[in-house]
């Protein structure tokens, strides 16, 4: 019954829109892979979400550090160094395989209330915080000099996006956070909770989806009214879903 019911949910939610978006091949979840991009960062994609590694000689960064199995071969890929961490979300996709390292430093969305910049080496790490997303409140992570920025969970390539209606984002403001992000930064590549790291350009796709999916909402209200929809007790409904959708 519990798979049915969070069939019925997704399925709802997304059905009649008219963007051909989601790749249904990257769920569920995806082997973990590293792409060395050059000697001091690499991405490590795929498990429960995408990570980033930046090194500067003696120590190395962590953009988020994924879960379970994947969580170990993160680590494996460190050769015993000690990381500093940054947890883009506290979500345990993105921290729960923490138990894992033993890290020098942590920080996460709690720690940051305003942009702070880091230096990394030959890097210099943007941390921004953000609100307008499915969670309390997360941050975002830009590679000034590479030209890379990590939207965590503001950002699915290619994959139906986490919409957690208890938080009250709608697509509107997902949107606007996005489109901002994206014209303050001018990234040349955006990582993405899942899915394949792209161009920005490739940011356009996912836009239309979500507007796609709020514009079904609106046009299947009226069998929202009419059926008792199933409902995942704690986490979302479509019920919740469509009045979120519909609030643009």
């Amino acid at each position: 019954m519990g798979i049915m019911k969070a069939f019925y949910t997704f399925w709802g939610v997304f059905m009649g829109t008219t963007v051909d978006y989601v790749k249904p091949e990257k769920r569920p979840l995806w082997p973990s892979h590293v792409h060395d991009v050059d000697q001091s960062f690499s991405y490590f994609l795929g498990g429960s979400g995408n990570c980033g590694v930046l090194k500067n000689g003696k120590e190395t960064l962590l953009i988020n550090c994924n879960s379970g199995v994947a969580s170990q071969k993160l680590k494996d890929n460190l050769s015993g160094q000690t990381p500093t961490l940054i947890a883009t979300s506290t979500f345990p996709d993105y921290i729960g395989g923490a138990n894992e390292f033993s890290f020098t430093k942590i920080i996460t969305p709690r720690d940051v209330s305003e942009t702070i910049e880091i230096q990394w080496g030959d890097e210099t790490v943007v941390i921004e915080p953000v609100e307008a997303t499915f969670s309390e409140k997360d941050i975002v992570v830009y590679l000034k000099n590479r030209k890379v920025l990590f939207l965590g969970g503001l950002f699915y390539n290619g994959i139906h996006p986490i919409i957690d209606s208890q938080r009250g984002l709608n697509p509107k403001n997902w949107v606007e956070t996005l489109q901002a992000l994206v014209k303050k930064y001018q990234p040349s590549h955006l990582v993405p909770h899942e899915g394949d790291v792209c161009e920005a350009k490739k940011l356009q796709g996912f836009v239309d989806y979500l507007q796609s999916l709020s514009d079904s909402a609106v046009e299947f209200s009226l069998c929202r009214e009419k059926f008792d929809w199933p409902e995942i007790p704690g986490y979302t409904s479509l019920e919740e879903n469509f009045d979120l959708l519909r609030n643009r």
